[in-house]
């Protein structure tokens, strides 16, 4: 009988989790305007340093559901011949039910293709914090009938 070795077996946990596995990401309505969310390899891709501030406030008649807050900055180092990143983060849904505030950092590698154009890969790392708050929650047991 042969035995799997112990990397097959974590190569394939991982591939099924990746199958079953849901999230929720907040959403921007002008997603162009966070490049680093969108995609860390866009950490650096203009002459400029960059500064991006957004704001998201998903249905705002039913007193502040989901709101978002969203800050990155970024900018091209020339001895790195890439960029760098940081991006901090602050979601609010459920009138505070669920907070998760996020921190992260990209880095970006350009390679040159041409004269004019040029190709980038990245990499993110960050840290996350989720808080659950069940104060104003009311389940059945609580419910006097």
């Amino acid at each position: 009988m042969k035995m799997h070795s112990p990397g097959r077996v974590v190569i394939f946990f991982f591939l099924f989790l990746a199958k079953t596995g849901f999230g929720q990401d907040p959403q921007f309505s002008q997603f162009f305007a966070n490049p680093v969310y969108l995609n860390p390899a866009l950490a650096g891709t203009t002459d400029l340093s960059r500064v991006a501030l957004n704001y998201r406030d998903q249905w705002p008649q039913r007193n502040g559901t989901y709101t978002t807050f969203s800050l990155s900055l970024d900018g091209f180092i020339r001895q790195m011949n890439g960029g760098l990143g940081i991006q901090m983060m602050h979601d609010r849904e459920l009138d505070n039910v669920i907070n998760t505030s996020t921190l992260s950092f990209a880095y970006s590698y350009h390679i040159k293709l041409g004269e004019f154009s040029f190709m980038a890969a990245g990499l993110q790392a960050g840290m996350v914090f989720k808080q659950l708050n069940t104060e104003n929650l009311v389940f059945p047991g609580m419910i006097n009938q």
